[in-house]
């Protein structure tokens, strides 16, 4: 076989067979079979060769799952039944009683909270379901009576609340930092 030839032959081999056309007086239906794929419209994807090229420089796709879990608790205002119940000791028709603070530690178990009222300009009481009375103390700036229907505080996961760390929230929207806690004892006269 000649150099030609072989030539010519490479060719024909590498260029696809004309496709024989139907005269249109016999237009014959036939089904064109199509990838499985493919959808109805889009044309046929031809192979990247420069797929894999391109892949190599791409960043790892990072697969995470984070869970959250945020726990808030409300803190109701206390009712008068509430207020009569939780002061040790209870005071009597017609006694003006006065209370005074005396320092108590930096946190108070969340779940021991019975009831809370707004008092003076920044403090809020605290009924303890011991019978405890607390006192506390708001950042300066933190009107209690925004606290009238209560206030919500996310639960951490010791169960405290504590000063300096936590922070109360009111329906209201005001947001105060919890400054000092005192527990009040009656002062008898």
């Amino acid at each position: 076989m000649s150099a030609f030839t072989a030539t010519v032959a490479a060719f024909a081999l590498a260029v696809p067979p004309p496709v024989a056309l139907a005269p249109a007086s016999h237009a014959v239906h036939e089904a064109i079979p199509r990838p499985a794929s493919a959808k109805f419209g889009q044309a046929r994807q031809q192979p990247d060769p420069f797929r894999d090229f391109r892949d190599s420089y791409r960043p790892e796709v990072q697969q995470q799952v984070r869970i959250e879990q945020h726990m808030v608790i409300r803190l109701v205002p206390s009712t008068p039944s509430v207020r009569r119940e939780s002061i040790d000791p209870p005071p009597r028709a017609g006694d003006a009683t006065r209370y005074k603070e005396k320092k108590l530690g930096r946190c108070v178990a969340i779940d021991d909270i019975v009831g809370i009222a707004p008092t003076q300009s920044n403090r809020l009481l605290l009924f303890m379901r011991d019978h405890r009375l607390l006192s506390v103390a708001l950042e300066r700036i933190c009107d209690a009576d925004a606290f009238y229907l209560g206030a919500y505080v996310e639960r951490n996961t010791d169960g405290r609340l504590c000063t300096g760390r936590d922070t109360l929230r009111a329906r209201t929207g005001a947001s105060c930092q919890v400054s000092r806690i005192n527990r009040l004892v009656a002062i008898k006269d």
